[in-house]
């Protein structure tokens, strides 16, 4: 064998070394060869440069070498082996220190079969070869087309004498290995590689040297047995060892029982609460809940599972569930599950199409609902109506004692999960009692870790849609802690979520980061604002955290927040850790004490620790499967691992990395499942709706994708589409699709198809017509390319394709009409998107340009404001088409705003009790409403903290009094309503002016390194700008967007001035008119005349 093996299948989209002249004499070396970089291994957010080092002595191994260089080969076989497992190759491109700043480039590579003997000889052999090429790290990033960021090699190599020292490091790591004592040392930033990761990599070349001078036929592509904490494996803790983990929750039979538990414990404290309307326009108090105490939620589900039994349900037989999350609905729940029942949830909102198929699929004996409900009659005659007041005579009238007969095994099934499938079709996923009693253990022991001074007034929110999991957690997590349910409808909870937190008292809530980031921020201002907030636990997960989520909330004093991990196949959640500001925002901590995981390569094989692969779970949260599908069972679920042992397992389809601490960090999906807004979707399972939708007509080739238009800014579900079967592959491999015309009412046709049969979370915003579907090197469809189509489609060809299918002419022209009213809405919402107002047309959809439910709130306002009518967010989502819009403006009887005041003062009278809640009234001198342009600006710099302040630099002549000027300013302060403006950021933004007396202090004394004027322009513009307006923007709420900076030298004398000022409160036009009126107040001349 030759230390360079014929080239490895290529890696799309890395660099290859291609050009023979600038091979010069590396052509063998690195023919074929693909860049691969290593991956960063910190465990930290904030990981520092600084260097270590770690050290093991092999001096067991050496007696097993003939001599020094085999030894050395060995090491760089070994390690070599480990770098290929962490950065997913097998083909490792490592240097050896020669002298000055040459190195001996080694190429490891080995294939399925090769031996550790020939792998260790040929790197031998390159060691000894004295003509091997040299070249140095320059050099080598030329030849392979990689940044100088990029290191060419994966690892460096010292061998004593010649030692490359730690200063020079132009690698991740670098390896010393000293023959003589037979000890190799490792060194690297701690921003690459954390130390305990490398103490692991060390412990792993040791193990590998061994077994490979021990087995020097064995495959070095099979991994031996290891120690498990070598290897991506972490088994479930003992039944001891969980007691003592879990010991915060009792640990039931079944998840019911928590309530049982309750019952007896606490009979009259609350279990839930229900408000059936709320409103941002009238005061929390003037909405009653209704309520049910544990005592008699326990009571009144043992009323309704013997009426159940009673009606003809038998043990296993699945009854369905779509209702309003109110009190009979907790109620349903734990009655089915009682009764032997197994509950199937059925969000009211989905299609009928998609309600009737879920209540068909299961073979649902019932369906639990609510004639109130618009879906009520496509439930078909297997719907109760449980609000019907005979129904619920009948039901209390019912023994309220527990069944006697034992109805219920743990290994019985509890719930049957809809979920999105590959082909379109949803497919239900059986989850087990042991698995929700199980899982229910783990959740609650994270939220139980959150002390609480009496549970009973606090208030766990239920927000979740029950088309997902995670609202079993928002019943039993609570019910097993002994927490008041607070819950209400979702979409009214959703038009100002941070308003309701805060007045309905919210302690712990469950929502996904992008939800997070886009209503979280409220709350803090009003913490910041000196106002105690009552939430104390913030379970997140779906997807991964943002780092503006972590900077605010992981290390906030009384908050805490869980991230949380887990498919639906794995019962709501199966890992979790608490953050930090430090901690990776992708790691998602430990599985629970009682799942197992695995990290496995495509063959099944457990991979090393910190080699990335798939997760593999196991243990009693996995389901059993899904209903009717043993195709689809027999993919995912299997028996694992493979060491002769019965376990059940789940293979998840995550792309992840375990760490040494057993903590695993989510890299993404090895399958077509995506993350939209923390929902996991089957992109193959929209795809084949618009594949079937054209099937009368056409044979469509579809594929959807999650991008991202830069004239949108919004990640989106986008679907491709192409209907020529002509094409060749030739030409769909490697080509750059065109995009065509459709046929005259396909895209229509598909939409209508999409909208009947797709919950509205997976309807794709945008359907492309193209003339093919492209290819990659392999045949599949290449998402990279469709990605690059989308982002280089001109906004004015997009929106005319969400206008009604057909493409603009060639001019540019658009052949449609647009009202007076169409022409108001489009002036609106052209502030809250980022596409220009001339693509707006008036068949454009708002979701589909990019304005998501947070924005929409803010656009609510602004029509109700400019139409004088109480159209609301839930009339808009509903609306979300211009047209449509207009037409509802135009043609709905909104309740009209009353006109017996001016605006300026109903503004002041509605916003009073809000406001004063954030500020002492003492405070407040007025209150006002926003521009228009302020509204677009502040909510803009919320999210870009270095953005929209400017800085005005003034330079102090030397018999210029600087206390003066600080009176001065004061002066101009009191005089400007203006620079005495916090803004609030509530369900409406508000400009609150503050009392002169009562207004923050703006001037601050600063220190200049020189009285330089152009050194001190690049002192402030390189350090001090981005600091000021950080400071600003995140204190927009708590003190007026303006500073005023004075800058001394070392002689202690005030050289410069810096007046600071957010664009929210002046323009460039009126700061002169400022500067001019600081300028009197300093001489004592009169003010600037001001407009009333």
């Amino acid at each position: 064998m030759s230390i360079v093996p014929a080239p490895k299948d290529s890696i799309e989209g890395s660099p290859v070394v291609r050009d023979s002249d600038a091979l010069a004499g590396h052509e063998q070396l690195l023919s074929g060869y693909r860049h691969h970089d290593f991956p960063h291994l910190s465990s930290r957010r904030f990981a520092s440069d600084t260097l270590h080092t770690v050290s093991d002595s092999l001096r067991e191994l050496l007696r097993h070498c003939s001599d020094g260089n085999a030894f050395i080969s060995a090491v760089i076989t070994a390690v070599a082996r480990v770098v290929g497992a962490y950065c997913g190759c097998q083909d490792v491109l490592i240097g050896v220190y020669e002298e000055g700043d040459l190195l001996r480039p080694i190429r490891v590579s080995w294939d399925e079969t090769e031996s550790w003997e020939h792998v260790n000889n040929a790197a031998l052999r390159a060691l000894a070869d004295e003509k091997w090429p040299r070249t140095t790290p320059a050099a080598l990033r030329n030849i392979l087309g990689i940044s100088e960021k990029q290191s060419p090699y994966l690892a460096l190599f010292s061998i004593p004498p010649l030692e490359y020292t730690t200063a020079h490091i132009t690698a991740p790591l670098h390896v010393t290995i000293h023959a003589a004592s037979s000890t190799v040392s490792v060194s690297a930033s701690e921003r690459i590689s954390h130390p305990s990761q490398s103490e692991l990599f060390l412990s792993q070349v040791s193990a590998l040297c061994a077994h490979s001078l021990n087995n020097p036929h064995s495959a070095v592509a099979v991994l031996p047995n290891l120690a498990p904490y070598l290897t991506s494996a972490y088994e479930q803790l003992s039944p001891e060892q969980r007691a003592i983990v879990y010991g915060r929750v009792p640990s039931v039979k079944l998840a019911t029982d928590h309530l049982g538990l309750q019952a007896t414990s606490q009979p009259h404290a609350i279990a839930v609460r229900w408000y059936s309307d709320l409103s941002t326009d009238q005061p929390i108090s003037s909405f009653t809940p209704n309520v049910i105490t544990f005592g008699d939620l326990h009571r009144k589900a043992n009323q309704m599972a013997s009426w159940l039994r009673q009606v003809g349900l038998e043990t296993g037989v699945a009854v369905a569930v779509s209702m309003k999350r109110d009190i009979w609905f907790h109620i349903s729940l734990v009655a089915i599950l009682r009764a032997g029942g197994y509950y199937v949830p059925i969000d009211p909102e989905l299609p009928p199409e998609r309600q009737a198929f879920i209540v068909r699929d299961s073979n649902a004996r019932f369906v639990l609902s609510s004639s109130d409900l618009p879906c009520y009659d496509a439930l078909g005659p297997s719907a109760l109506d449980v609000s019907d007041l005979e129904v619920q005579a009948t039901i209390d009238a019912q023994d309220s004692a527990e069944l006697e007969l034992d109805v219920v095994s743990p290994d019985d099934t509890a719930y049957l999960l809809y979920t999105s499938g590959t082909t379109g079709t949803p497919k239900g996923c059986i989850l087990t009692h042991r698995g929700l009693s199980e899982a229910t253990l783990g959740l609650a022991s994270m939220c139980a870790s959150v002390e609480i001074e009496n549970c009973s007034e606090a208030n766990y929110l239920s927000i979740a849609s029950v088309a997902f999991d995670v609202h079993l957690a928002e019943i039993f997590v609570p019910l097993a802690l002994g927490i008041p349910i607070l819950s209400a409808p979702r979409s009214l909870l959703l038009e100002d979520l941070p308003y309701y937190i805060k007045k309905l008292r919210i302690s712990h809530v469950g929502i996904v980061p992008s939800l997070i980031e886009a209503t979280m921020g409220a709350i803090q201002e009003d913490e910041d604002a000196g106002h105690e907030t009552t939430l104390r636990y913030i379970a997140s997960g779906g997807e991964k955290m943002s780092d503006a989520i972590l900077d605010k909330w992981a290390s906030h004093p009384k908050v805490h927040l869980a991230n949380f991990y887990g498919p639906s196949e794995v019962t709501i959640g199966c890992a979790a850790r608490f953050m930090d500001r430090d901690t990776p925002r992708a790691n998602i901590g430990h599985t629970f004490a009682n799942v197992a995981a695995f990290v496995v390569d495509e063959n099944m094989n457990i991979l090393l620790r910190g080699g990335a692969g798939e997760l593999v779970v196991e243990g009693p949260l996995v389901g059993r499967g899904y209903n009717g599908r043993p195709d689809l069972t027999e993919k995912s679920f299997l028996k694992f691992p493979r060491d002769g042992t019965d376990r059940w397992a789940y293979r998840t389809g995550d792309l992840v990395r375990m760490m040494p601490d057993a903590t695993l960090e989510v890299i993404g999906r090895i399958d077509t499942q995506i993350k939209l807004r923390g929902v996991r979707i089957e992109s193959e399972g929209i795809s084949s709706i618009l594949r079937n939708a054209a099937l009368s007509s056409y044979t469509l080739d579809a594929m959807t994708i999650l991008a991202k238009h830069p004239a949108i800014g919004l990640e989106q579900l986008v679907s491709f589409v192409a209907w020529d079967t002509s094409v060749p592959v030739s030409v769909r491999k490697g080509g750059i699709p065109a995009l065509v015309d459709p046929p005259e009412g396909l895209l229509d046709q598909l939409k209508v198809a999409c909208d009947r049969e797709l919950a509205s979370y997976m309807r794709p915003s945008h359907i492309i017509p193209l003339d093919y579907i492209p290819l990659s090197s392999n045949g599949k469809a290449d998402a990279k390319v469709l990605a690059k189509v989308f982002v280089e489609l001109r906004m004015n060809v997009l929106t005319s394709l969400m206008a009604g299918g057909s493409l603009r002419s060639a001019s540019g022209e658009v052949f449609t009409d647009i009202t007076e009213t169409e022409s108001k809405v489009v002036e609106i919402a052209k502030k809250y998107i980022k596409i220009s107002v001339e693509n707006l047309l008036p068949h454009a959809n708002l979701f589909e340009c990019g304005m998501d439910s947070m924005v929409m709130t803010q656009f609510a306002a602004e029509l109700r404001r400019a139409f004088g009518t109480q159209i609301s967010t839930s009339n808009i989502m509903k609306s979300p088409v211009i047209r449509d819009l207009a037409t509802l403006l135009e043609d709905s009887e909104f309740p009209p705003l009353p006109h017996d005041m001016q605006y300026t003062q109903r503004f002041y009278s509605e916003h009073l009790e809000d406001v004063s809640g954030a500020y002492p009234g003492s405070r407040i001198e007025d209150i006002l409403p926003p521009f228009p342009v302020q509204e677009g600006v502040l909510y803009r710099s919320v999210n870009a903290p270095y953005m929209y302040v400017q800085h005005v630099l003034l330079r102090c002549n030397p018999d210029v009094c600087v206390s003066k000027l600080r009176e001065a300013w004061c002066t101009v302060v009191s005089r400007h309503a203006m620079l005495r403006a916090v803004f609030y950021f509530g369900r409406e933004l508000v400009q609150v002016i503050l009392h002169a007396d009562d207004c923050p202090n703006q001037c601050r004394e600063k220190i200049a390194p020189s009285d330089d004027d152009s050194d001190f322009r690049e002192f402030f513009s390189s350090v001090e700008a981005s600091l000021t307006a950080t400071d600003i923007n995140e204190h927009l709420s708590d003190r007026p967007p303006v500073r005023l900076s004075f800058y001394s030298t070392d002689s202690s004398r005030t050289t410069f001035v810096v007046l600071s000022i957010h664009h929210a409160l002046y323009d460039g036009m009126s700061l002169p008119v400022l500067l001019r009126d600081f300028e009197s107040a300093y001489l004592g001349e009169p003010a600037l005349p001001s407009a009333p």
